[in-house]
Protein backbone atom coordinates (compact mmCIF):
# COMPACT_ATOMS: atom_id res chain seq x y z
CA UNK A 1 0.00 0.00 0.00
CA UNK A 2 0.95 3.64 -0.04
CA UNK A 3 0.09 7.03 1.38
CA UNK A 4 -0.50 9.66 -1.30
CA UNK A 5 -0.69 13.35 -0.36
CA UNK A 6 -1.63 16.11 -2.77
CA UNK A 7 -0.13 19.35 -1.49
CA UNK A 8 -1.65 22.75 -2.23
CA UNK A 9 0.22 24.49 -5.05
CA UNK A 10 2.28 21.43 -5.99
CA UNK A 11 1.50 19.62 -9.26
CA UNK A 12 2.81 16.17 -8.36
CA UNK A 13 1.59 14.23 -5.30
CA UNK A 14 3.99 13.04 -2.61
CA UNK A 15 3.95 9.24 -2.26
CA UNK A 16 5.26 6.95 0.48
CA UNK A 17 5.16 3.28 -0.57
CA UNK A 18 5.46 0.28 1.72
CA UNK A 19 8.71 -1.56 1.08
CA UNK A 20 10.81 -4.54 2.08
CA UNK A 21 14.60 -4.34 1.96
CA UNK A 22 17.41 -6.20 3.76
CA UNK A 23 14.90 -8.06 5.92
CA UNK A 24 13.16 -4.90 7.12
CA UNK A 25 9.53 -4.09 6.31
CA UNK A 26 8.38 -0.47 6.23
CA UNK A 27 4.66 0.31 6.35
CA UNK A 28 3.34 3.85 5.90
CA UNK A 29 0.00 5.12 7.18
CA UNK A 30 -1.51 8.50 7.98
CA UNK A 31 -3.37 10.15 10.83
CA UNK A 32 -5.62 13.20 10.70
CA UNK A 33 -5.79 15.36 13.80
CA UNK A 34 -8.81 17.45 14.82
CA UNK A 35 -6.78 20.55 14.02
CA UNK A 36 -6.54 19.47 10.38
CA UNK A 37 -2.88 18.48 10.73
CA UNK A 38 -1.87 15.45 8.66
CA UNK A 39 0.78 13.11 10.05
CA UNK A 40 2.45 10.38 8.00
CA UNK A 41 3.79 7.56 10.20
CA UNK A 42 6.17 4.74 9.32
CA UNK A 43 6.25 1.43 11.16
CA UNK A 44 9.33 -0.73 10.69
CA UNK A 45 9.63 -4.42 11.45
CA UNK A 46 12.81 -6.46 11.27
CA UNK A 47 14.12 -9.78 12.54
CA UNK A 48 17.67 -9.79 13.90
CA UNK A 49 20.22 -12.58 13.50
CA UNK A 50 18.95 -14.24 16.73
CA UNK A 51 15.36 -14.33 15.45
CA UNK A 52 14.10 -11.50 17.65
CA UNK A 53 11.49 -9.21 16.10
CA UNK A 54 12.16 -5.49 16.39
CA UNK A 55 9.30 -3.09 15.73
CA UNK A 56 9.50 0.70 15.74
CA UNK A 57 7.18 3.50 14.79
CA UNK A 58 7.90 7.16 14.11
CA UNK A 59 6.33 10.21 12.54
CA UNK A 60 7.82 10.68 9.07
CA UNK A 61 6.32 14.10 8.29
CA UNK A 62 3.66 16.54 9.54
CA UNK A 63 1.66 18.87 7.27
CA UNK A 64 -0.38 21.74 8.63
CA UNK A 65 -4.04 22.07 7.57
CA UNK A 66 -3.22 24.77 4.99
CA UNK A 67 -0.52 22.66 3.30
CA UNK A 68 -2.47 19.72 1.90
CA UNK A 69 -5.61 19.23 -0.18
CA UNK A 70 -6.11 15.45 -0.36
CA UNK A 71 -4.78 12.24 1.21
CA UNK A 72 -5.31 8.59 0.28
CA UNK A 73 -4.00 5.34 1.70
CA UNK A 74 -3.93 3.43 4.97
CA UNK A 75 -4.93 5.18 8.15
Amino acid sequence: MAVVVRLIGVAEAVVWRDEVSDGETLRFFYELRESGALLVHVRSRAVDEDGHVRERQRVEVVYGPAAWAEVRGDH
